[in-house]
Order: C-alpha cells, then structure tokens, then sequence
C-alpha cells in the first residue's frame, strides 16, 4: 500500500514537474521568438500547459496566441488558441462561456472549410452540453462530430465521438447500447495504438458494467485501465478516477478493506470536486458507519449529499441518497433515512421519466439531423452548380472563337467521313440482307431436300419384305421429319440462329398424328410447349429425341388396336428444357429397358454430350418418359 502510494505521488510530482519545466522552456523560447506561425503555437502550448496548474495564465496565453494569429491571418491558430481559452473556463465550471468561446471557433473553422479542426469542436461542444446536463444537444454534437470525422476517415474523432455517446447511454442505462459503443472506441485506439484512449475506453467500460452491476468484470476491466495507466505513467490518464472506480467495485463485491483503500486513494489525488470524488466520499462514509465510525461516516456523507444537491446531478444524487439511507438505518437515524428513500424513489421515477424522454428526442434528433443535413447538402450542391456554370460562361467566352474556327476546318472533314460511314454501313447491310436471303433459301432447299430423302426412304421401305429393315426405315423417316420441321420453321422466321419451339413442337405433335394414323386408331395426341426459343445446334438433337419418345410411345404403349393417349409436354424453367412424354398404355416390358434400340443409343449419344438426363418412369398405368437438358 505504502509501495502503491509513493509510487502515485511520484508519478503526479513527475508529471507537474515536466508541466513546470516545459513552461519555463516555453516563456524562454518566446522573449526570442519571431513574429510568425510558429509563435502562435507556443502561445498555444503554454495555454495547454497552465490548464491544471493556473486557469487565469492559460487564457491569459491563450489570447495572445488569438491575438497574434488575428493579425497574422491564421485561421488555425486563431481557433485552437480559442479553444484552450473555453479549456480553462470549462475547468473553472462557467460553462457558459466555455458554449460562447467553442462556438467561435466553430464559426471560424466553417467559415475556412476546416473540417478536421470542426469534428474536433464538435465533439468538444457535445462534451460541454454533456457537463451542464443537456444530454440531447450532447447526442446531437457527438452525433455530428461522429459523421463527419467518419466523413473523412479521422479515427480518433470517431472513436472520441463513440465513447462520449456512450457516456451518455450509460447515463440514459442504457448499458448494453453503451458497452457495445466502447467496445468499438476501444478497437479503434488499440490500432492506433493511443494508450490514453485505451485507457479511457477500458474506464469507461467499467463503469458501464458497475451500472450494470456486473462488478467482477468492471473490477477486471478498470483494474486492466490501471495497469496500463502505471505502466506507461500517462499524463492525461485519471488515476483518481480509476482508484475510485475500482473502490467501489470492491464496495459492491464485499470487499470493504480493498475499497476503503482505492476510494481513499482515489480522493487523496484528486485534484478537484468531481462527481467521482463525490460518490468516493459517500462509500467511504458509509464504511465509515460500518466499521463504527458512526458520526465521521455520515459527516461524510453529509458533505458528499450537500455538494450533490448543489450541483444538479441526479444520477449521483440517487447514488448518495442510497448510501445516505442505508448509513442512517445503521445510525438509527430513522427519520434521515425515511426522507433519504423518499428522495431516492422520487428521483429515481424523474431519471426513468427522463430516459423515455432522452429515447424520444434522441429519434427525433437523428431526423432532424438527418433533414438538416439534406438541406445542407442541397444547397451546397446548388453553391458548387452554380460556380461550375460562372467557370463555365467564362471558359466558353474565352474559346467561343477558336471553338468556331475548329469547327469550320474540320466541317468538311466530318461531313466526308459521314458520307463515307454511311455508304459503308449501307453496303454491310446490304451484304448481311443477302447473307440473310441466302440463308433461308438454304433451309427452304434443305427441306425440300429432306422431303424428297423422306419420300424415297418411304419407295425403299415398300420394296423391302423384312419388317426389321421396314422399321428401321420407318424410323429414319421419322427423325428426317422431324429435322425437315425445324429448318421449315427457320425458313418462316427472321432469326434463322434460333428456333421458335412452341410451333415447331405443335407442328411436329401434326406431323405425328398424319404419319402414324393416330386419329384413326384413336390415339389422342396432345402438345404443350412454353413460349421460348432454342439454337439451332441444340434444336436438331432436341428434335430427334422428341420424335424418338413419341414414336417409341405411339408403337410400344398400346396393344393392336386398343385406343389410349399420349401427352407431350416441353418446359424451360430454372435453366433447364424438359421434354416429358406419358402414356397409359400398357407400361414398360422388360425388354424395352434394353439398351441395343437405336432410338435408345441416340438418346444416350445426346445426353452425354449435352450433359442432360433421362428417365423412364413405370407408373400404375402407363409410362413417363422425362428429358432433361441445360438450356
């Protein structure tokens, strides 16, 4: 403990030490110091320095600084060394000159399109409202400072703007919202390697789970900020703070002794009343009342209450008021105690009345916002569209004559190269028009072609006494048909690359119908197909395959002279054409599952090229024949 201390009071010796010594270095360097940029920074530098050890010196500095950036027309100098100046009326508490001082500087940084030094003062204002305890203008300037130093990838002002919203939700109990925000604070300075900002991240974490009652783990995070806090001996770090914060989660856990020790640690360095020293000396009065130092423990208290009232905080006073009540009960002061529960209620139905109404503002902040900086967009847009038509009246002005003159050397030129393109288009469509008529006269041949190989197929097959033969020829007149349809419908359409499939297929299901007879052996033969169109590569095979599971349908599904019916239907959904064809006929007999038929052969021959499937499905009456193949 000893150890702890002396190590603590040398470290904030160490510190104010360096604080004095870079003052004097400072003031020295300024009796030699040009009139230029580099002085207003100093002036700067010496505010910054006085900010913990003479409030009256930093602004004292702070608007020589001011002053001289004035006359050296320095909008940075002039807004930073007005910032230090609302640093030192913050710290003395008049807030209201802090707004004003902040303000100006706002309005210098917007009116030199300072973006960087505005995220900062953003947040900075957000931080003031925060203290004088107008959380929803608090949001509002966080809120603002986030989406700009987001705007411009600042990383630090993001994760500055995310831990003090997160301060703010804590505050609203929202604790969960709260942790999450630090929780992205703390990424963001872990790769930045700010240790001060890892510090504060981890503080802030811990009090958040202390409000969430968690206090093994606010005791584990707070006492990781500690660590880090002595080991690297930062200066800006709140020691005070974190001892306080980790006193009262021993407090809360049982452990008197521990917190005693931390939360008198924690007020022995802290410089100035805060609302962290105030809430140490209510848990240190009532250990004080628990260990039997009845009358020290609820001056104590009574000191931390009164100061607690004066200063409006009501979150702190409901945690004193509790601390209050509960010493008295042990006092015996019965009376204190009742009006301390009374007072403890009523602000406590005020800080949960005010969280609805944080929750409601703060909604209606973001569309406020939101609208405002959709205005402010337009507008800018309107500013930047209106100063591209000036700088471009004037370019157009400028080189009007020379645009003229390019004009009239190059008109003829032009229009020669015109009249050339357009004679050379006409005599490509031209070529493609006959390209195109020489195409379809070499499907119409091709038909007439395949008409006249089926017709002497049919002469051949009445010569010929041997059924296998007859049937085999049977058979490649049908697929000779088929493929004389498909390029009878390329010769009647003008995309002779594709086929339209829906009248090919119902003029195929005709030809089926005439070749084989059906109607007259009352076999009902119906078609459906989906309006699509196919390559003519894939067409032919298409083709074949239907005309081979019909045909095979049609000779093999019904018995001689047995009326029956056959459906045929073509889809093409989800990248895929399927050609189904059912009967109920007399179903499959074993030898038909054979793989020796031809139609079969060139049915396997198609779906190992195109990669499709095929399937032949026994039903209780009848078979299903199935076709599948990318389209």
């Amino acid at each position: 403990m000893r150890k702890l201390k002396t190590t603590i009071l040398l470290s904030l010796c160490s510190i104010f030490m360096l604080q004095s010594q870079e003052i004097e270095r400072l003031k020295h360097e300024l009796t030699f110091a040009k009139t230029d940029t580099s002085k207003v920074w100093q002036y700067r530098d010496l505010a910054y320095y006085y900010q913990t050890v003479d409030s009256d010196s930093a602004i004292y500095f702070a608007y020589r600084g001011y002053d001289l950036a004035k006359f050296l027309q320095f909008p940075s100098g002039k807004i930073w060394c007005l910032y230090q100046v609302g640093r030192a009326y913050e710290n003395n508490n008049q807030l209201d000159s802090t707004f004003a001082i902040y303000n100006r500087s706002l309005q210098i940084a917007q009116r030199y399109n300072d973006s960087l030094s505005r995220a900062k003062l953003l947040n900075a204002i957000g931080v003031t409202h925060y203290f004088s305890g107008n959380f929803h203008d608090a949001l509002i300037y966080y809120n603002q400072g986030f989406l700009l130093s987001d705007s411009l990838d600042y990383q630090e002002g993001i994760a500055y703007a995310l831990n003090n919203m997160a301060v703010i939700y804590r505050l609203q109990r929202r604790y969960d919202k709260a942790l999450e925000i630090y929780d992205k604070s703390l990424e963001i300075k872990t790769e930045e390697k700010d240790t001060v900002g890892i510090i504060n991240s981890l503080y802030n974490k811990g009090l958040a789970y202390s409000y969430l009652g968690q206090f093994e783990e606010s005791l584990s995070t707070l006492t990781e900020s500690k660590i880090l806090s002595e080991k690297y001996r930062e200066p800006d770090a709140n020691i005070a703070n974190i001892d306080i914060g980790i006193g009262v989660a021993h407090y809360n856990l049982g452990n008197i002794s521990e917190a005693k020790k931390f939360l008198n640690d924690g007020i022995q360095f802290s410089e100035r009343i805060t609302p962290e020293k105030v809430s140490a000396m209510a848990y240190l009065g009532a250990i004080d009342v628990m260990e039997g130092r009845t009358a020290e423990g609820l001056k104590r208290i009574e000191e931390a209450y009164e100061i607690t009232v004066s200063s409006g905080r009501k979150e702190l006073l409901r945690t004193v008021l509790k601390e209050r009540a509960l010493a008295s009960e042990r006092a015996g002061n019965f009376l204190i105690a009742t009006e301390s529960w009374k007072a403890y209620s009523s602000i406590s139905d005020s800080l949960n009345q005010e969280s609805s109404q944080w929750a409601m503002k703060e909604m209606q902040a973001r569309f406020e916002l939101k609208d405002k900086e959709t205005t402010i967009s337009l507008q800018k847009l309107q500013l930047e569209k209106e100063a591209s038509q000036k700088r471009w009246y004037l370019i157009s002005g400028i080189f009007l004559a020379l645009v003229l003159i390019i004009i009239v050397l190059f008109l003829r030129k032009i229009l020669k190269q015109r009249k050339q393109l357009t004679l050379e288009v006409s005599r490509k469509e031209e070529a493609l028009n006959e390209n195109d008529l020489l195409l379809q006269e070499m499907h119409h041949r091709t038909k007439n072609n395949l008409q006249l190989l089926n017709s002497i197929l049919s002469l051949h097959s009445r010569n010929i006494d041997n059924p296998i033969a007859q049937k085999a020829l049977q058979s490649s007149r049908d697929s000779v048909g088929a493929i004389g349809l498909l390029h009878h419908q390329l010769y009647k359409t003008k995309d002779l690359r594709k086929v339209h499939f829906q009248p090919y297929v119902n003029e195929l299901c005709d030809y089926f119908r005439k070749a084989f007879s059906l109607e007259d052996r009352k076999i009902s033969l119906s078609c459906k197909c989906e309006d699509f169109s196919v390559d003519i590569d894939k067409a032919i095979p298409l083709g074949l395959i239907m005309n081979e599971m019909v045909t095979n349908a049609i000779k093999h599904a019904f018995e001689s002279g047995e009326p029956g019916e056959i459906s045929l239907n073509v889809t093409s959904q989800l990248g895929k054409i399927t050609i189904e064809v059912e009967d109920n006929g007399v179903g499959i007999p074993s030898e038909s599952e054979s793989t020796t038929g031809t139609g079969r052969k060139l049915i396997k021959i198609f779906s190992d090229k195109f990669k499709a499937d095929f399937d032949y499905i026994n039903k209780d009456k009848g078979t299903l024949a199935r076709f599948s193949i990318p389209a």
